[in-house]
């Protein structure tokens, strides 16, 4: 967040929202830091809309202010102070006090305004998560971003209740429906041919996209699956026939993402879908595994000792993650309850990282013990 004299200027990723200060013409500030040279009006004479009153000086150069509406001016400054952004210069008592339009306080509770304008609430909330709940949006991009906020709850970034109970289970149960989406792969390895188009031989492309159009074409089907090992096989047979290190070097750069969404799903859909929920509760076991021995002091100082070549934003990331411990927990155990209701043999398949759950031994932790055993 970056603050003018005006205005609050945030930027959040690659988005810029402007909030606006309270305009109030009656006080005249400075635009920037410089110095006073001198008041062009005396201290109780009119002035118009427009006319200069002072002038100020900023990085070696000569700045004339003007007033804004007409009206008595009161010095505050003297000729020669130092100024900083913001700095009340003068004040002007305004020939017409009605051009003074002040921000009114809000009053209205938040528990009155979830009551009566929550469609304004699940629209702002749309606005935060990036995309329009009316748009139409991709399985991949709906299931990365479904990934990315459930990352976000472990890293301890949530919003506050009740809207993080509403999202946690909207995005849990939007992460798990598009895994068990047998889609997914084939728009995944769409995109990523997209932007590797051009840059790898043609022949590959054209294999590549035939196996794609097989599985489209028979993804209803029982006993349809993605080619991964297939996809392998071309990528394999092509490099098996560059002779040359940097012809192979340059064909596997341009082919890595193929070769990882390939790795990604080389055990299937269900696979996959292990593969990120243990991703999930491996980086829960991974912080408050540094919480359990002894009291919360010792655990820092252990901490610090141990990331003392990553530095300090890694113990603080560490940190700053345990602070949300139970709304970690909401999440954890969400997983778990979803996994027993709708897929339970894949908990068999999670047997080993739901036993590293119940040696957590910390009270804090003790609902996420009792559910995984």
């Amino acid at each position: 967040m970056k603050e003018e004299v005006d205005r609050y200027r945030v930027t959040i990723g690659n988005r810029t929202c402007v909030f606006d200060k309270e305009n109030d013409p009656t006080i005249l500030r400075s635009p920037s830091t410089g110095k006073l040279l001198q008041f062009l009006v005396e201290d109780g004479s009119h002035v118009y809309s427009g006319q200069a009153y002072a002038e100020i000086e900023v990085m070696k150069m000569v700045m004339t202010l003007t007033t804004q509406e007409s009206g008595i001016v009161q010095h505050v400054k003297r000729s020669g102070a130092v100024l900083e952004a913001g700095s009340i210069l003068a004040r002007l008592e305004l020939d017409d006090p009605t051009r003074v339009h002040r921000a009114e306080l809000f009053t209205l509770g938040f528990d009155a305004l979830c009551e009566t304008d929550s469609d304004v609430v699940s629209h702002a909330l749309a606005v935060i998560d990036g995309h329009n709940s009316n748009s139409e949006t991709k399985l991949n991009v709906s299931f990365t971003t479904a990934k990315n906020h459930l990352e976000n709850i472990l890293a301890g970034f949530g919003l506050p209740e009740p809207f993080f109970s509403q999202n946690m289970n909207l995005y849990v149960e939007q992460f798990m429906e598009c895994l068990r989406d047998p889609r997914l792969p084939l728009l995944e390895l769409q995109d990523i041919i997209s932007s590797t188009s051009g840059r790898i031989p043609s022949q590959v492309e054209k294999c590549i996209r035939k196996l794609m159009n097989n599985y489209s074409s028979n993804i209803t089907a029982i006993l349809a699956a993605f080619p991964s090992q297939q996809i392998a096989s071309v990528i394999d047979s092509y490099a098996a026939t560059l002779q040359k290190r940097a012809d192979r070097d340059v064909f596997f750069l341009n082919t890595q993402g193929i070769v990882q969404l390939v790795q990604r799903y080389r055990n299937g859909i269900r696979g996959r879908m292990r593969s990120c929920v243990q991703e999930l509760v491996r980086n829960y076991i991974e912080v408050e595994q540094h919480f359990q021995s002894g009291h919360y002091d010792k655990c820092v100082s252990q901490l610090r000792e141990k990331f003392k070549e990553e530095g300090m934003a890694c113990v603080v990331s560490q940190i700053f993650s345990h602070l949300s411990v139970t709304k970690k927990n909401q999440l954890i155990i969400k997983l778990i309850d979803h996994l027993c209701g709708h897929e339970p043999g894949i908990t068999d398949e999670l047997s080993s990282i739901l036993n590293a759950l119940t040696i957590l031994n910390k009270a804090e932790n003790a609902k996420v013990a009792l559910r995984a055993r």
